[in-house]
């Protein structure tokens, strides 16, 4: 397998002034989380580094929707299954991030109370996760770190 950790010394150039735009922080993660009618959908965007995954990885996206297990807990009683799961990987020169998308349907959806971040403890490579609520009447917003993984509802 070449999904080895890159060398620390690999790292030395600005991540966010590259070409693209687009800022990419090892260890930093942006999540969203929407709540439409009984619908809960988390859509977690992170660079593959982030997952232990070097970034020249040629795996394909349908085999990396597995990454989205361990990595979010819906809290409260509103009894949510994973209606489903997807994938898609962004690539900008030699850096690559990984946008994994869950949705649940949950029977109760007034119950939640908040999401947990358990990826902190699945995967070393989280530090910081800049997260969004936005429910049908409210909204909030969070940096989940290690020691404060929970998003309130």
């Amino acid at each position: 397998e070449d999904d080895e950790e890159e060398g620390e010394n690999d790292h030395d150039h600005d991540h966010d002034a590259h070409a693209g735009g687009e800022a990419h922080v090892h260890g930093a993660a942006e999540l969203a989380v929407t709540l439409d009618g009984t619908f809960v959908t988390v859509t977690i965007d992170a660079p593959l580094a982030n997952f232990g995954l070097s970034e020249k990885t040629k795996k394909k996206a349908s085999e990396m929707e597995q990454y989205a297990d361990g990595l979010t807990e819906l809290m409260g009683d509103a009894h949510c299954d994973i209606a489903e799961r997807s994938a898609e990987i962004r690539r900008n020169g030699d850096h690559a991030a990984l946008t994994l998308s869950i949705a649940w349907d949950c029977r109760r959806p007034s119950q939640l109370d908040g999401l947990m971040f358990t990826g902190f403890e699945t995967y070393e490579g989280f530090e910081t996760v800049e997260a969004v609520y936005l429910g049908e009447d409210e909204q909030s917003a969070a940096v989940l770190t290690p020691g404060n993984p929970f998003l309130p509802f």
